[in-house]
């Protein structure tokens, strides 16, 4: 796949773990480094990308699935909000003006089919948009339990600012989080914990 902008974050190297916070909480238009954008498919593969990269550096399937709740959680409450004014915007427009709103639609995994009766399709999708609540408020709380039970999510729950003032304690370094990279970011920590094992031991 090529990306065309050459203004996006394409590495752990280089993304700043500040941008990475941001889109892992469903703001993606940090992948661009002028923070602007458009959000197309090809940004969210990307961002798969650079996601995956970061679950294989961790190696930690409990942070992997805080993350992956976070990411869910976010997408299923946008949907929410956007998908009923997108499909209200869709009544209200002229037949031969709707191709870009069906297409917009889609992207929140509800399409639209206007070759059936549209009465029963808006009804079929507003029925399971409203059963994507139950499904919003089952991860919420698989989220809570896994914060509440799991030490190393505990950790990774305090703001940046906080885990800044840690490093900044432990290490000696003051850490910049708008131009510390992922990796350099997961260095700090794997330094701490280094130091922390020697310490125990």
């Amino acid at each position: 796949m090529v990306i065309e902008h050459t203004d996006i974050y394409t590495d752990l190297d280089i993304i700043p773990i500040y941008n990475f916070d941001k889109c892992i909480n469903g703001e993606l238009k940090y992948m661009y480094e002028s923070k602007r954008g458009e959000i197309t498919e090809e940004i969210k593969e990307q961002w798969e990308i650079l996601y995956n990269n970061y679950c294989e550096s961790t190696a930690n399937s409990e942070t992997s699935r805080y993350y992956r709740l976070i990411g869910e959680i976010t997408w299923l409450e946008n949907r929410l909000i956007y998908y009923p004014v997108l499909v209200n915007n869709l009544l209200k427009t002229p037949k031969k003006d709707i191709k870009p709103l069906l297409k917009e639609i889609s992207l929140w995994k509800l399409p639209i089919n206007l070759n059936k009766n549209i009465e029963e399709e808006i009804n079929r999708v507003l029925k399971a948009l409203n059963n994507s609540k139950t499904k919003l408020k089952r991860k919420i709380n698989e989220l809570e339990d896994l914060k509440k039970n799991n030490e190393q999510i505990k950790s990774v729950n305090i703001s940046l600012q906080g885990q800044s003032v840690k490093i900044h304690k432990a290490l000696g370094v003051k850490p910049n989080i708008f131009e510390d990279s992922v990796t350099t970011w997961l260095a700090y920590w794997e330094e701490i914990k280094n130091i922390n094992s020697k310490n125990n031991g």
